[in-house]
């Protein structure tokens, strides 16, 4: 994942609160998500509205996904995590370990 840090799904602040997130099925997304987390669609305006009415239909599918994503951006993309691997990085090039 080489840009994960760049690039932006949605704002951690939507996905902290445990809100649903429906995406298109490019690359981009999916180095960062799978349909554990999200509705995966494609990248088409009907199959997005698709993904939606999907959500809207099925509380307890939006509710498992927008928790499981929000999981996800603690164990990986928080800031605590974006900062300790920097360090690991920097001590790396530094010749640490």
């Amino acid at each position: 994942m080489n840009c994960r840090w760049a690039k932006r799904i949605a704002s951690n602040s939507e996905i902290l609160a445990g809100k649903p997130i429906v995406a298109t099925n490019i690359a981009s997304h999916t180095q960062v998500m799978d349909d554990t987390c999200a509705v995966l669609v494609d990248a088409a305006p009907q199959a997005m509205a698709r993904g939606i009415e999907r959500l809207a239909a099925d509380e307890e599918l939006g509710n498992r996904l927008g928790a499981a994503a929000e999981s996800l951006v603690k164990r990986k993309y928080s800031m605590e995590v974006f900062r300790r691997t920097i360090t690991e990085e920097y001590s790396y090039l530094e010749g640490g370990e």
